[in-house]
Order: structure tokens, then C-alpha cells, then sequence
């Protein structure tokens, strides 16, 4: 399957999922939309079925995410799980700009107990999340990884988005991590709209 056509394919199932819908549109508004597309990840390891990357060459930012061709041609709907969970770490990262440059009291509250302290410009959990996060991992081995701050809403949003990756964790825990997201994508949404940003 040529590159352009899986992607297409990908794509095409994930225009039907609400998550998809949300991250789409809240990216497009904050005008952090990533390039996505398929690549060889096999360099990275073998456990690697997606990536979401922002580097700065020449002073700009350029966001893209990149999908193993391999992992993704053998399964398009996991494939699909983790587009929605790169999607997530760009606007997890639009979402941290946005609440830092924002006069909205209530996004400001909601992310800050939800999501970070703010106080610190290198994104700390909350306390409350990670507190959280333990409670809710009934996993026998904790994977320090995927319950990551930086994970954790990624984790929980593209695997409740009835597409799972290939790393699923306690249902409590990702569906919790996903609703918590979701609302505050929401806010952030509407303080985008309230300022007038439009598409």
C-alpha cells in the first residue's frame, strides 16, 4: 500500500470519531495544526507506532506527526488510535500556550487542577493527577512511561476513542485522563471563540 493511500485510509476512519472531530478543530482555531504522514520508525524501537514532533528550524515552529508504515499497514484502526493520540501531545502543547497567554479564569483554574501546576514553566504534573493516575492504574506493573504527565492525556484520549493503540492501560484510567482532556479542549475551544478566532 503506497504511503499517500494508507494515510488516506487512516484518515478516513478517524473523520468519524468525535475525538478526532474536537482535536481537529481546537488545532485549526489555535493554528497548531502538525503535517502528518508515514514514515520508517523502526529506528526508534520496536514498541514505536507513532510520533509527534516540534522543532524550531530557523526560528518557526513546525509540528508534524509521523506514523510507522509498517505497524500502521498491518493494523489501520490501531493506526488510527495513535493519530488521535499524537493529535493529542499537539494540542496538549497548543492547550499549554494558550493557557498561558490567557485572561480566562475558568480554562486557568480547570488546567491548573487538572492538568499543571502552572507555576513552573516545565510542565508539572498536578499533584491531584498524578495522585490520580496511581489510584486509577490497577495494571500489576507500573509503566512509568505511559503514566507519564506528557503521556497520560495522549494514552487516555486515543484509547477511549474506540480505536486503541497498542498500549492500553486501566480502562478507569484512560477514560478518566480522556474526559479530563476533552473538557478542558472544550474551554480551551471556547475561549478561542470568545476572542473571535475563527477557522
Amino acid at each position: 500500500m503506497a504511503t499517500d493511500a494508507l494515510l488516506a485510509k487512516i484518515i478516513s476512519q478517524a473523520v468519524s470519531n468525535t475525538e478526532y472531530e474536537a482535536l481537529q478543530q481546537y488545532l485549526k482555531l489555535a493554528k497548531a495544526t502538525p503535517k502528518i504522514q508515514t514514515e520508517d520508525l523502526s529506528y526508534l524501537g520496536e514498541d514505536v507506532s507513532g510520533i509527534y514532533r516540534q522543532v524550531s528550524p530557523n526560528g518557526k515552529f513546525e509540528k508534524s506527526i509521523s506514523l510507522d508504515k509498517f505497524t500502521s499497514a498491518r493494523n489501520v484502526p490501531a493506526a488510527t488510535g495513535t493519530l488521535i493520540h499524537e493529535l493529542t501531545h499537539a494540542a496538549d502543547v497548543a492547550l499549554d500556550t494558550q493557557v498561558r497567554t490567557t485572561d480566562n479564569k475558568q480554562l486557568i483554574d480547570a488546567y491548573s487542577k487538572l492538568a499543571l501546576d502552572l507555576s513552573s514553566p516545565y510542565k508539572p504534573a498536578s499533584k491531584q493527577r498524578e495522585q490520580l493516575a496511581a489510584k486509577l492504574n490497577h495494571k500489576s506493573e507500573v509503566d512509568t512511561y505511559r503514566t507519564s504527565n506528557d503521556e497520560l492525556a495522549a494514552f487516555g484520549v486515543g484509547n477511549s476513542s474506540g480505536k486503541p493503540s497498542t498500549q492500553p492501560g486501566s480502562a478507569h484510567l484512560d477514560s478518566t485522563m480522556a474526559t479530563e482532556f476533552m473538557l478542558l479542549l472544550d474551554l480551551a475551544l471556547r475561549d478561542l471563540k470568545s476572542k473571535g478566532v475563527q477557522q
